[in-house]
């Protein structure tokens, strides 16, 4: 058992190790300016894409990595395991060459969330406070395992206010309701009553779109399923529903077919327009997510790229991507080219005609073990290019 633990031990201090050596080499790159030369807006775009890390991830790492320049103790601190990287990248947010010695030494015996506390609170200290809080404003979801949103947000003082006053008071005014009672028959919590205040909210607000199309909630379902009542369905950018759920959601709903080809592949529009049409536009959604481009994190203002120009090319599905106005004008400016493969995820070219792949160099001895050992999202995509055959000309 002790053995056991000792190595354990050597491990966290080798992954620290390793902590501070990836983060001089982000600093080094970052440097050389390698992001320009890769498509990408800056140096946490170019991180995000490579590791497949979410966009605020790489720019703490961005930020990290240069900040630690200016602190030896505290890149020494990471590097010996002393301290791991979430408290590192906290660290960096306040202390200084002059008491980073004490800070480490507190920073070693409390949790990371102590740590990012008292960031919190140096940053709430300092002059323009106001203006950081407006900057760092954010608000993150995400689906769990077991198809449930998590929701996480961060907002200024003024704002969280308001947003807590009106949750509060949509939450209180659903108390001592006749149907106020939970399935097994206890008292609804506040915490539930809190939840169901917020989805009113966003119900309301979705209900009073002007543009409906853009506020429908989409389900994606086939008809056998629904017919037999076999799970399946899948909330556009959402998890899969139970049938129960479906079958609610079409009672009052609003339902629209789309033929598909023999290979299950949805049919679009063909030569007829190169207008994408609404039904259309949202199967790309559903595919694609937002932009493209790998490590970018652009929903909003994207559009839609025929791959192969119109007219040669379709308005179809398999000749469309999302792209947004960066990356757009990165293909019909600067020369890059967009394909796409056989399970529909996008591949890159440079403007000389090599890929442009990222993501760490693995070395794959066994193509059928790659799957079992390789799981990461960036080896399937580098082993999926390999197979495929990019166009000959950028799209519109």
């Amino acid at each position: 058992m002790d053995q056991i633990v000792d190595h354990l031990d050597a491990m966290h201090v080798t992954v620290g190790t390793s902590r501070r050596a990836m983060l001089k080499d982000i600093r080094e790159l970052d440097a050389r300016g390698i992001w320009r030369t890769s498509g990408c807006r800056d140096m946490a775009e170019w991180v995000a894409g490579h590791f497949r890390l979410s966009r605020w991830t790489a720019s703490q790492w961005v930020r990290t990595a240069h900040r630690l320049e200016e602190l030896p103790r505290t890149a020494a601190a990471l590097e010996s395991g002393r301290i791991c990287l979430d408290k590192t990248v906290e660290l960096t947010r306040f202390v200084t060459l002059k008491d980073e010695s004490t800070h480490i030494k507190w920073a070693a015996r409390v949790t990371p969330r102590a740590v990012r506390r008292r960031a919190e609170r140096a940053e709430a200290e300092s002059r323009g406070k106001v203006e950081v809080a407006h900057r760092e404003r954010l608000l993150q979801y995400w689906w769990t395992v077991d198809d449930k949103l998590w929701i996480e947000a961060l907002l200024p003082a003024a704002e969280g206010v308001t947003f807590v006053k009106a949750l509060e008071r949509l939450a209180n005014q659903t108390a001592g309701h006749p149907d106020d009672e939970a399935d097994d028959g206890r008292e609804v919590t506040i915490d539930e009553r809190r939840a169901d205040a917020l989805v009113a909210m966003a119900s309301h607000r979705i209900a009073s779109d002007l543009d409906p199309d853009r506020a429908t909630v989409v389900v994606h379902a086939q008809l056998a399923d629904l017919l037999a009542g076999i799970n399946g369905a899948e909330v556009e950018n959402g998890p899969i529903l139970h049938s129960e759920v479906v079958e609610r959601l079409v009672c009052d709903g609003r339902l629209q077919t789309v033929v598909y080809d023999g290979e299950l592949k949805p049919i679009g529009v063909g030569l007829t327009t190169n207008q994408i049409p609404r039904w259309l536009r949202r199967l790309l959604w559903k595919r694609d997510g937002g932009c493209v481009f790998p490590g970018c994190a652009q929903r909003r203002f994207v559009h839609g790229h025929h791959i192969v120009p119109w007219p040669k090319g379709p308005t179809d599905l398999d000749n469309l991507v999302l792209l947004c106005k960066v990356h757009h004008d990165l293909v019909h400016i600067y020369g890059w080219r967009v394909f796409l493969g056989d399970r529909g995820s996008a591949g890159w070219l440079r403007p000389d005609g090599s890929p442009y792949n990222p993501g760490p160099k693995i070395t794959i001895v066994d193509a059928e073990a790659a799957s079992e050992a390789a799981p990461l999202s960036q080896n399937q995509d580098r082993l999926i290019l390999e197979d495929r055959a990019p166009p000959t000309a950028a799209g519109c």
